[in-house]
């Protein structure tokens, strides 16, 4: 867990200041306002950006070198020490929270696996019948079962069943499953993950029936 005291210890051990104005920013003020992770640190001193940056940029020399042009001094710094802010929670946590981005500058995710998780699992909540479209689609796709001429329309009747089937699990009050006709791994034959391959069944006939095609 970040330690905001070892990280001011850090930045005192590491600063190389000594105010040469009556107005420049003294010392223990720059080391507060590198601490400061809600606000900027422009914002926290309240004085001009190129005079604070200039100052810190000189004060850290040594740690800020390499920092890139876009990132706070301060976020870069608490990068160096293994830290990272996540965007949603707003903590500032060890790196090994954060799962890999390439596309981003730390290579990190801006989000925490713990934010990521919640808001997968509330979207999971809120979109039952989405999510087991997909994942349906996906189970058809490692068995080779979604063909690649689906169209738009073809998906969209596919959320569409699925959809229906929530619904009637929530107005009737009995689970209700999507159920492929024809079986995607049948004995004799196999089906496909297509909308004419799809219906709507109650949890009961779908454990019944298995991978065997319904007598219809």
């Amino acid at each position: 867990m970040f330690n905001v005291h070892e990280f001011r210890s850090f930045l005192y051990e590491n600063i190389n200041y000594s105010p040469s104005q009556k107005n420049s920013i003294r010392k223990d003020e720059l080391i507060d306002a590198m601490c400061q992770f809600d606000i900027t640190i422009q914002k926290f001193l309240n004085r001009n950006q190129s005079v604070v940056f200039n100052t810190i940029n000189k004060a850290f020399y040594s740690i800020l070198n390499n920092k890139p042009k876009r990132i706070a001094p301060n976020k870069w710094i608490a990068h160096l020490l293994g830290y990272y802010k996540c965007i949603d929670c707003k903590n500032i946590l060890s790196m090994y929270e954060f799962t890999m981005d390439n596309s981003r500058w730390n290579n990190l995710c801006s989000k925490c696996k713990t934010c990521v998780y919640l808001r997968d699992d509330k979207y999971r909540v809120n979109n039952l019948d989405k999510d087991a479209a997909k994942s349906a689609k996906r189970r058809a796709t490692r068995i080779q079962a979604a063909p690649l001429w689906l169209t738009k329309q073809h998906l969209i009747e596919i959320k569409d069943i699925y959809y229906q089937a929530q619904e009637y699990t929530r107005i009737l009050g009995e689970p209700y499953h999507i159920d492929h006709i024809i079986p995607l791994r049948g004995i004799t034959v196999s089906g496909l993950h297509v909308p004419w391959n799809l219906q709507i069944i109650t949890e009961k006939e779908n454990l019944k029936k298995g991978n065997n095609a319904l007598n219809t």
